[in-house]
């Protein structure tokens, strides 16, 4: 395997390209005018702590998951 998809395959870049959408998201949500733009960027902030959560902490091999 090529040394670039072993990076493109890592659960570190596909966090860092799953924030980096949902960052987008949210400066689209925040200049749109959404009425209920509180409420979507509440919702994204929890989204991206749970994608930092289970892919930097290591919290699926706390409560039994496979480890890596």
């Amino acid at each position: 395997m090529s040394p670039l998809r072993k990076v493109a395959g890592s659960p570190g870049a596909t966090a860092i390209i799953t924030l980096a959408a949902l960052t987008a998201v949210e400066y689209l949500v925040s200049i749109s005018g959404v009425p209920a733009a509180f409420l979507w960027l509440t919702i994204i902030a929890v989204v991206k702590a749970g994608v930092i959560v289970m892919t930097f902490m290591h919290l699926m091999s706390v409560f039994g998951g496979e480890a890596r």
